[in-house]
């Protein structure tokens, strides 16, 4: 059992799962997701929804290594998450920092938040109940699966492997055509590029126009 599943389940925060089901932001598109976070998970249109994405992200960061703030020198190669603990309070439990060093990224989620995911749910509540937050999946993606190997398909012409063609690297997109990370962010310049790419993609699905418009 994960944290912050302890924390609710043994501490004041026993609900029912029920509560924790809190529906998506406009415009939902039926899967408890909007269109921007389904094209970050890359299940755009698919029978994939908030409870099969939710579960899967929390099993995944239950699977980190996890070390508290004293617990240094940690990881530098490698994912992990630090927790910090609060107690005696019945909502602020405390928080996590997910943090990939390669990248230097790091996410904070709460163990509220947490709990809301595990139970197929991007939104929980804060506070006192009175106010909802939702996980940033375009954040939090990039901390948890910097990239998968799997998915980058090597090409002719690509001197430093980065799956960007040498000949449209640097005049079309200002890259290093002999450095594969460019800006040494830990990832190879076709991710990095891609990444961006695709969170400007809901963008171009939702403006109205005879050249970008689904």
């Amino acid at each position: 059992m994960s944290i912050a599943n302890f924390i609710f389940t043994n501490g004041q925060g026993n609900f029912p799962v029920v509560w924790c089901c809190l529906p998506a932001p406009a415009p939902d598109i039926g899967t408890g997701l909007v269109t921007a976070e389904e094209v970050a998970l890359g299940s755009l249109y698919s029978d994939q929804d908030a409870v099969y994405w939710g579960s899967w992200l929390a099993a995944t960061i239950d699977s980190l290594s996890g070390y508290f703030p004293d617990d240094t020198p940690f990881p530098t190669d490698s994912i992990y998450r630090i927790d910090h603990l609060t107690c005696g309070e019945p909502v602020n439990m405390g928080y996590m920092d997910i943090v990939n060093p390669m990248r230097n990224l790091t996410y904070t989620l709460s163990y509220i938040e947490h709990h809301f995911l595990a139970n197929g749910s991007f939104s929980s509540f804060i506070d006192d109940y009175s106010e909802t937050t939702r996980i940033d999946i375009s954040e939090l993606k990039p901390v948890l699966f910097p990239y998968d190997s799997d998915h980058q398909l090597a090409i002719s012409g690509d001197a430093d492997s980065d799956a960007i063609p040498d000949s449209i690297e640097h005049d079309f997109f200002q890259l290093n055509p002999g450095d594969w990370d460019t800006d040494d962010a830990g990832i190879p310049d076709a991710v990095q590029l891609t990444e961006r790419l695709s969170a400007l993609l809901p963008a171009l699905m939702t403006h109205q126009d005879s050249l970008h418009t689904r």
